[in-house]
């Protein structure tokens, strides 16, 4: 056989690949893009449930809505969001007597850490958190958050 009879078939065998090549990418960037949204929707929803450790709109409600931002942040977000939210609720602990200077030190950290994630607009392939890292958290109301 000559080669001039296998060009037909190389044609259609390249066509493919290549058609089946660019519907894997565009599959990946679409994927891409919509877990970055949820990501966003989720931090979006993250910093308005903040206003509930503030002592003008402060409210049970909203806390525990920002602490079940921080279970599902187990979900979609790396290990520093997780790691700077839980620091942030560590100082909203009842008896934990935080300054406002502190609070706002561990809050600022938590934004840059939400911002620098958003920025690298990369998913979250590996984690370093153990099991023992998740911890249950309830809201107390005004006063701060308590163990479960």
């Amino acid at each position: 056989m000559k080669i001039k009879e296998y060009v037909p078939v190389f044609v259609v065998v390249c066509s493919i690949l290549g058609s089946v090549g660019i519907w894997s990418l565009t599959e990946k960037a679409k994927r891409s893009h919509e877990e970055y949204t949820r990501r966003e929707e989720r931090y979006a929803n993250l910093i308005k449930a903040i206003h509930g450790f503030s002592s003008e709109l402060g409210s049970q409600e909203l806390q525990q809505k920002f602490i079940g931002e921080l279970e599902l942040a187990w979900l979609y977000c790396p290990d520093e969001v997780i790691k700077k939210r839980y620091a942030f609720l560590k100082t909203m602990e009842v008896g934990q007597n935080a300054s406002h200077e502190d609070i706002q030190k561990a809050l600022g950290e938590l934004m840059i850490e939400i911002r620098v994630d958003l920025l690298k607009r990369k998913s979250v392939k590996s984690t370093d958190l153990k099991a023992g890292d998740f911890k249950l958290i309830k809201a107390v109301g005004k006063k701060g958050i308590g163990d479960s």
